[in-house]
């Protein structure tokens, strides 16, 4: 990582000096819209979300007229992106609907940028809405040929979940069958069927595939919404399957024992 120059700070990202403010020769030559955005683009790369929203926000307001003439509609767009997620993840979740919808306004075909408002829409609690933005994202995957079956499982498992909070408990079970069937469908496409062989180590120092591990939560996941709708045997199957993918599945073995608790009851 780059240091400044003026203030020693390492804290610098895309030629800009998050610390003192400093701009790089590569790029000084920029309007004051632009400068705003490499700005906000630099802290959202650092994860400085209140840093991010901070120079974004003014490409947004009501007089930022002047200011958005002298941006290229790509920055503003990625400004939309950025904003969006910094908001969600400041818990800002009004706001980060109203700019994942502006960058919906300016990408209505991005299936990315319907799964942003949705998760906004979500943690506001907001899940009928949720769900029709997750509904949309998965359509324009789905007629996507470029996106990739793992795009498609983490977004029916997102609806799922969405589902799950409002009680629909056969309908977020049918994602989840979908999300299971999509995972595993990335196994026999050659640019994903590395994900069998890539490891990680979890906390306890357990080796496991990607595959497994994302296996494993797709079946704990729909054993949780199984218990919730009160199906305990279909929820034992699900977490022995989970475990039979990650043994150290903690949610697995958390939801086992309630399930078999509440059958002997």
């Amino acid at each position: 990582m780059a240091q400044c120059p003026n203030c020693e700070s390492d804290r610098v990202y895309d030629n800009i000096c998050l610390n003192c403010g400093k701009i790089f020769p590569e790029r000084e030559f920029v309007s004051a819209g632009e400068l705003l955005f490499y700005r906000g683009k630099a802290a959202f790369q650092a994860e400085d979300y209140d840093g991010a929203i901070k120079e974004l926000i003014p490409l947004f307001k009501p007089d930022s007229a002047n200011l958005q003439s002298d941006v290229p509609e790509w920055m503003l767009e990625f400004a939309c992106e950025y904003l969006a997620v910094a908001c969600r993840e400041k818990c800002r979740y009004n706001e980060a609907v109203e700019y994942a919808a502006k960058e919906i306004e300016r990408k209505p075909e991005s299936e990315r940028a319907y799964e942003s408002r949705a998760l906004a829409y979500s943690g506001a609690g907001r899940y009928e809405e949720a769900i029709a933005d997750y509904t949309r994202a998965i359509e324009l995957a789905e007629a996507a040929e470029y996106l990739s079956s793992p795009t498609l499982a983490s977004l029916y498992k997102l609806r799922a979940c969405a589902y799950k909070q409002t009680g629909q408990f056969d309908k977020a079970i049918s994602d989840m069958d979908n999300a299971l069937k999509f995972n595993e469908d990335s196994l026999n496409i050659d640019l994903y069927s590395i994900m069998d062989a890539i490891v990680t180590t979890d906390s306890d120092g357990n080796v496991i595939s990607l595959h497994d591990s994302a296996q494993s939560d797709l079946y704990s996941l729909r054993a949780e919404i199984h218990e919730a709708a009160g199906d305990y045997q279909k929820a034992i199957e699900d977490c022995k399957e989970a475990l039979q993918h990650y043994p150290a599945q903690a949610s697995a073995k958390e939801i086992l024992a309630r399930c078999e608790s509440n059958i002997k009851e």
